[in-house]
């Protein structure tokens, strides 16, 4: 009778754990998977890039060419939205109207985060009482509707 040797014993590994993802990675695999908002970005990516290329576009005509004898036309290939009573392509407008719509978004957004920045630094750097006086001020703001704050900075400034 043989005796047989058993082999060796393995060792159990223990389950490797995943590396833990930050915030940023996690939002991006969110926004990723949302199929919706995903292709909302890509056409908002798309409609920005065409409006900020328009000038050089060839298809995009001058918006401000007009012809008082010819009226409007429908879409057709020469004209993609096609053209108002005087004659001038709505494509071409609409492109350049896009141009003027992101300038305002761009600045609007630059403007709050320059005050914003610069609200938050202060208050963060001063503490105390004047954090409290600052961050009060901006509560009273946020409970105001938006379109009385623009009203009143309208008259303001």
């Amino acid at each position: 009778m043989s005796i047989g040797l058993s082999p060796p014993a393995t060792v159990a590994q223990p389950a490797a754990e995943p590396a833990p993802r930050s915030l940023w990675s996690d939002a991006w695999r969110r926004l990723r998977r949302n199929r919706v908002a995903t292709g909302s970005g890509v056409f908002l990516l798309v409609m920005c890039t065409i409006a900020a290329l328009a000038p050089w576009i060839p298809l995009v005509q001058d918006p401000a060419a007009q012809d008082l004898a010819r009226g409007a036309t429908p879409p057709s290939w020469a004209h993609w939205f096609g053209t108002d009573d005087l004659w001038r392509d709505l494509f071409a407008r609409v492109m350049y109207g896009g141009r003027i719509s992101m300038l305002v978004g761009i600045v609007g957004t630059l403007v709050s985060l320059v005050i914003g920045v610069a609200w938050g630094a202060v208050a963060g750097y001063a503490g105390g009482n004047v954090d409290e006086f600052l961050m009060r001020t901006v509560d009273v703001l946020y409970s105001l509707p938006y379109l009385f704050l623009v009203i009143l900075l309208l008259v303001f400034f």
